[in-house]
């Protein structure tokens, strides 16, 4: 049996949300309280909240940002390699008693007119 490639459907959202929530759970495992991920779960009333950059722009948005923890060298990587800027802003957040330190991510979602990169 082959692998099959398709676009995911509106029946695929579960099996999808349930994906994102065991890629946190093993992603973030030692830089977040195992507690706090032990919580997550998939909620069918968040999916709509899921938007995409088309989505945003659609909205008139023209930049989105993000937070990253500092101590997540993959992610960061990953955002930088797709065009997030780093900020010199940061800020801690406690998550059941462990605190984590996160610093702040740009990207825009226009494009510029004159090349075909974003701005």
């Amino acid at each position: 049996m082959g692998v099959i490639i398709r676009r995911a459907t509106a029946a695929d959202a579960e099996a999808v949300a349930a994906v994102h929530v065991l890629g946190w759970q093993q992603g973030y495992s030692g830089l977040l309280p195992d507690s706090y991920l032990a919580q997550l779960e998939v909620q069918p009333a968040v999916w709509s909240e899921r938007l995409r950059h088309e989505a945003l722009r659609a909205a008139g948005f023209v930049e989105a940002m993000l937070w990253v923890l500092t101590d997540n060298r993959r992610a960061i990587a990953f955002y930088e390699r797709q065009g997030w800027q780093a900020e010199n802003v940061w800020r801690e957040e406690s998550l059941d008693g462990s605190v984590v330190r996160e610093r702040r991510y740009r990207h825009p979602l226009v494009r510029d007119p004159q090349s075909s990169s974003w701005r």
